[in-house]
């Protein structure tokens, strides 16, 4: 069920760059065995006419705290987390979280500073 590797999830944080401009770093948040799952065509179209794009849908063990300011590195790609929901799967309790590839790509907190 969680046996797609191992992913990191990090949080947005605003920070200053050496130049003093304002802009946002990652600060890592935790890491988290995944599981990766398919996605209907329904959800493709319903979140495109919402002006989102579904890149992938992972689950993780339940993580009730991970919302739209985190964002997830998967296999060297970042992605931000868009909708999350949280259920028990043959017993397990899991976390489902769709995941859009980010527009604009962020910096770690350690490179920024």
């Amino acid at each position: 069920m969680l046996n797609d590797g191992k992913l990191k999830i990090y949080m947005k944080k605003p920070a200053k760059s050496a130049t003093g401009m304002a802009l946002k770093v990652l600060e890592h948040y935790r890491d988290a065995f995944y599981g990766e799952v398919s996605f209907t065509v329904n959800e493709y179209y319903t979140a495109k006419q919402e002006g989102t794009s579904i890149e992938k849908r992972v689950r993780i063990h339940e993580d009730k705290t991970i919302g739209n300011k985190h964002v997830v590195i998967l296999g060297g790609t970042q992605y931000d987390v868009g909708r999350t929901f949280t259920t028990v799967e043959k017993g397990v309790a899991v976390t489902y979280i769709t995941l859009e590839k980010v527009t604009t790509t962020y910096g770690l907190e350690d490179d920024a500073l």
